[in-house]
C-alpha cells in the first residue's frame, strides 16, 4: 500500500501555536516590570539569559529558573513565587477552543499525542490549565526525555508510543524545521499557519474532507 493510500490511524500535536494560544514575550516583561519597577531592558537580559535549547532537553530546571531569578534581582521566595506564576501564565497562553475541540473529537477512532519541546514543569501546569492528560493517548514533553524536535529521535519515540508506522501517522507543528523533519522520517506532517487552513489540511489526509 503507497503512503498516500495507507490510512491514517494516528495524530500528533505540537502545543505552542497550534493548541493554545501564545502570548508575546512582552506580556511576561511587563508582568515583571509592574511587579518590581525593575527597567524592562534588565528584565528582557534576565530572560535572553535562559538558553532555550538547554531548557528544552531538561538541563535546566524550574528551580534552576527560580534560583536564577532570586539571585539576580535579590526577590524573597514570596516574590520568586509570584514571579514563577507569571512567568507560567505568559508560557502556557491561552487554549485554542477550535483545535482542541477538533483533536478531542478523533478519539477513539484516532489515537491522538501531545509532541512538544517544552521547559521542567510544563506538563503539570499545561495539565492543570487544559486537561490535557484527559483528552490525548500520549504525551511527549522534550525536558522529560532530554530529546527535542526537530531530532529525528524523538519522532521515533512518540511513533513507538503510538505503535504506529511513520505513514500512518500524521503531525501538525507550526516550526517549519520540525514539519520536514518529520516529513523526512515519512510522517505525514502538516505546516500549521492558522486554525481553519489546517484543520482543513488534516481533514483531507483523514479523508474527512
Amino acid at each position: 500500500m503507497s503512503v498516500a493510500t495507507t490510512p491514517i490511524r494516528a495524530v500528533i500535536f505540537d502545543v505552542g501555536t497550534v493548541l493554545v494560544h501564545e502570548q508575546p514575550v512582552e506580556y511576561l516583561l511587563e508582568r515583571w516590570h509592574e511587579r518590581s519597577r525593575i527597567g524592562l531592558d534588565r528584565l528582557e537580559q534576565a530572560l535572553s539569559a535562559m538558553d532555550p535549547g538547554a531548557t528544552a532537553i531538561g538541563r535546566i530546571t524550574e528551580q534552576d529558573v527560580a534560583d536564577g531569578l532570586a539571585a539576580r534581582f535579590g526577590l524573597t521566595d514570596a516574590q520568586v513565587g509570584a514571579w514563577m506564576a507569571d512567568l507560567w501564565d505568559w508560557y502556557c497562553g491561552s487554549p485554542n477552543e477550535m483545535v482542541l475541540d477538533y483533536a478531542r473529537a478523533l478519539r477513539p477512532r484516532y489515537a491522538t499525542a501531545i509532541l512538544t519541546n517544552s521547559m521542567d514543569g510544563a506538563q503539570r501546569e499545561e495539565a492543570r490549565r487544559f486537561r490535557f492528560p484527559d483528552d490525548f493517548d500520549a504525551l511527549v514533553y522534550s525536558h522529560e526525555i532530554g530529546l527535542a524536535k526537530p531530532d529525528p529521535k524523538i519522532f521515533a519515540h512518540v511513533l513507538e508510543l503510538l505503535g504506529r508506522d511513520p505513514q500512518e501517522v500524521a503531525f501538525v507543528d507550526d516550526r517549519l524545521e520540525n514539519v520536514e523533519s518529520a516529513a523526512e522520517l515519512g510522517i505525514r506532517a502538516v505546516h500549521y499557519l492558522d486554525s481553519v487552513n489546517t484543520l482543513a489540511a488534516l481533514d483531507r489526509l483523514l479523508d474527512r474532507g
